[in-house]
């Protein structure tokens, strides 16, 4: 059985298993950071598949986290999360070549979905 590794940097209070279960889901390794310093540490020690980075969990520029983390897992997909967008952000963030970018006024749906395709899981 081969196990992906989850990274979620994030200030939530929400188990990421909760956020995302669904078949297949004993196949995932999950580890949470509530800061982006913690977060960037965990990904220098350990070889994530996916990162989820909340954008109100970054303190200092979202671009410079990302490319951090990209430098700690070159192969790692990272999903952007954010409470409010502005096309300047948005902008910025996808520059980085992301795996996909989140607002999560729109639900948590197309989040899932977003996770289980980053994981290389079917959903049914």
């Amino acid at each position: 059985m081969v196990m992906m590794n989850c990274l979620f940097i994030t200030k939530e209070l929400n188990s990421p298993a909760k956020i995302f279960a669904g078949p297949g889901e004993e196949k995932v390794r999950y580890d949470v950071a509530d800061n982006q310093l913690v977060g960037i540490q965990k990904a220098q020690d350990k070889q994530y598949d996916v990162i989820v980075l909340d954008v109100v969990a970054v303190n200092f520029h979202i671009v410079d986290a990302i490319k951090i983390i990209k430098e700690c897992n070159p192969g790692a997909r990272i999903i952007v999360r954010t409470d409010s967008n502005s096309k300047e952000l948005e902008a910025r963030i996808r520059k980085e070549k992301i795996f996909y970018y989140h607002i999560k006024s729109f639900g948590i749906n197309d989040f899932n979905l977003a996770l289980a395709s980053a994981l290389n899981r079917n959903m049914h």
